[in-house]
């Protein structure tokens, strides 16, 4: 799914949106290119458990907003990405 064009030749851009498990506060991240740089994104900024959605807005003009997946019961704290994978919706 990496890199993957749509039909209107835009390259995906991979956004993501956590949200508390607790509180419900949402985080909207920034977008990267890969899903492998999202991940590091994660590691590296989010600290409390939460389920993230990642969803792609590079055809805003046409589709608009497009889901990809979500990652239920993210654990910053697992050394493992498998551990905290996508799940397709």
């Amino acid at each position: 799914m990496e890199g993957v064009v749509s039909s209107m030749n835009k390259k995906v851009k991979y956004n993501s949106c956590s949200i508390d498990k607790y509180d419900g506060k949402v985080y909207w991240h920034k977008a990267f290119d890969t899903l492998d740089e999202m991940y590091v994104h994660l590691k590296k900024y989010v600290r409390k458990s939460c389920d993230i959605i990642v969803y792609d807005v590079s055809d805003f003009d046409g589709k608009g907003m497009q889901f990809v997946g979500i990652i239920k019961d993210y654990d910053p704290y697992l050394m493992r990405k498998e551990s905290n994978e996508l799940l397709a919706l």
